[in-house]
C-alpha cells in the first residue's frame, strides 16, 4: 500500500527483476508514488509471468540509457491491469523497449505514452478503455484493441513491421513521421471501425493493409505523402452502416484490391481512385461525386460484383455541369472479352453496361472511359 520504487541497475548482465511470476501471484500497486527505472545495460523489470498486476495509482517508467526492457507480462500468460484513475507515466523514456503485453487499461483516464532517442513501444495483446496518445520512435502493434480516441506517432529511423489483428473502435491517426517503412496488418488485417487518418510526412513508407483485409467503418482520409495500401497482397473493405467518405491525396489513391461490402449508405470518393487488380462490389454503392474511378488493369474480371454497383448520377449538364465529371475508366489496353459496368440508381436499381470486346486494339493504353 506504500509507494513502490524499483530500479535495475546491473550492468554486469542481464539482469531480470520480476513480479507476480507464479499464477496463483497477485501484486497490488496502491502507493501515490511509484517509480520502475531501467538506468543502463540490457536488464529487465517484469510485471508479470503467469500472475496478476494490479497498477491503482500512477506508474512511472524511466529508462535511459541501455537496451533493457520493461514488459507488463514476460513470458507467460500473466495479465497487467492498469485501473481506473491509474495512469502510466513516461517522464524520462528514451533507450530499451517498453512492451504493454497482455495489458488492460480500464476506464476512461487518458493515457499519453512519449517514448525519444531510441526506445521501442510494442503494444501486445493490449486493450486502452481511454483515449491514447503515443509517440515513439519505434512501435509494433499486435491483436491490441484501442476504444477511444487514438493518436499514434511514429518518429524514428528503424523498419517496423506490425503482424496486424488490431482493433480500433474510435477516431484514429496515424502518424509516421520517420525515415523508415512502418508497415501494418503484415499477417493478419486490422479493423477500423471509426474514422480513420493516415498522415505520412517522414521519407520512409507507410504500408496499411499489407496481408488479409483489413476493414474500415468509418471515413478514411489520407494527408501528407502517399500511403501505400496492400503492399503485399491485401484487400481494403468499407463495411459501414452509413455512408463513409474516401479522401485521398490531391493525385488520388492507387490501392490493388478493394472491397465494398456495406448494410447501408454508400463510399462517397471526395478524389481520384484507381484500383489496379480487383474490385469487388458486394453490397452497397460507390457514388463518385465528380470523381474518377479507374480499373487499372485489362482483366475483365476484376470488377465483380453481387448486390453492389457504381451510382449513376442523374444530372442537368447545364445547371450543374461538375457532376458529369463522375468518371469511370478501364484501361483495357490490347486485351479483349465482357466488361461490366455495374451502375445502379440511387435507390438501388440495377442498369448495368457491359462492352464486348472481341478484336484487340494497336496501342496498349486503350481504355474504355464512361460517365456515369
Amino acid at each position: 500500500n506504500g509507494n513502490l520504487t524499483v530500479i535495475n541497475s546491473n550492468t554486469n548482465f542481464a539482469s531480470s527483476i520480476s513480479f507476480a511470476a507464479a499464477p496463483q501471484a497477485v501484486v497490488n500497486i496502491n502507493g501515490t508514488n511509484n517509480l520502475l527505472q531501467l538506468t543502463s545495460g540490457n536488464g529487465s523489470i517484469n510485471l508479470t509471468g503467469n500472475g496478476t498486476m494490479n497498477i491503482n495509482q500512477n506508474l512511472v517508467l524511466n529508462c535511459s540509457s541501455g537496451s533493457g526492457t520493461f514488459s507488463t507480462t514476460s513470458g507467460g500468460s500473466g495479465v497487467t491491469n492498469l485501473n481506473t484513475g491509474a495512469a502510466l507515466v513516461t517522464s524520462t523514456f528514451s533507450a530499451g523497449t517498453l512492451s504493454l503485453t497482455n495489458f488492460n487499461q480500464i476506464g476512461n483516464t487518458p493515457q499519453t505514452l512519449t517514448l525519444t532517442g531510441t526506445s521501442a513501444l510494442v503494444f501486445n495483446n493490449a486493450s486502452f478503455d481511454a483515449n491514447l496518445t503515443a509517440v515513439a520512435p519505434k512501435l509494433n502493434l499486435a491483436n491490441s484493441t484501442f476504444d477511444g480516441t487514438t493518436v499514434l506517432t511514429i518518429n524514428g529511423n528503424a523498419a517496423e513491421i506490425c503482424p496486424g489483428g488490431n482493433i480500433f473502435n474510435g477516431t484514429t491517426t496515424i502518424n509516421h513521421q520517420g525515415s523508415k517503412t512502418f508497415a501494418m496488418a503484415s499477417s493478419t488485417g486490422d479493423q477500423f471501425n471509426g474514422n480513420v487518418t493516415f498522415n505520412r510526412t517522414g521519407i520512409g513508407s507507410l504500408n496499411v493493409a499489407n496481408s488479409g483485409t483489413t476493414s474500415f467503418g468509418g471515413n478514411l482520409t489520407i494527408t501528407g505523402s502517399a500511403t501505400n495500401f496492400g503492399f503485399t497482397g491485401g484487400t481494403i473493405s468499407f463495411n459501414g452502416n452509413t455512408n463513409q467518405t474516401l479522401t485521398p491525396l490531391a493525385s488520388g489513391l492507387s490501392v490493388p484490391r478493394l472491397t465494398v461490402n456495406k448494410s447501408a449508405g454508400n463510399l462517397v470518393l471526395a478524389g481520384g481512385l484507381s484500383v489496379t487488380t480487383n474490385l469487388n462490389l458486394a453490397n452497397g454503392g460507390i457514388l463518385l461525386n465528380s470523381n474518377l474511378l479507374t480499373m487499372a488493369t485489362g482483366n475483365a474480371a476484376a470488377l465483380t460484383r453481387t448486390n453492389g454497383y457504381i451510382i449513376s448520377e442523374s444530372i442537368d449538364l447545364q445547371s450543374n455541369r461538375a457532376r458529369a465529371l463522375s468518371r469511370l475508366r478501364w484501361n483495357i489496353g490490347t486485351n479483349t472479352g465482357s466488361y461490366l459496368f455495374p451502375f445502379g440508381t440511387s435507390i438501388g436499381e440495377y442498369i448495368p453496361v457491359t462492352f464486348n470486346v472481341t478484336t484487340p486494339g494497336d496501342n496498349t493504353f486503350g481504355s474504355i472511359f464512361m460517365s456515369t
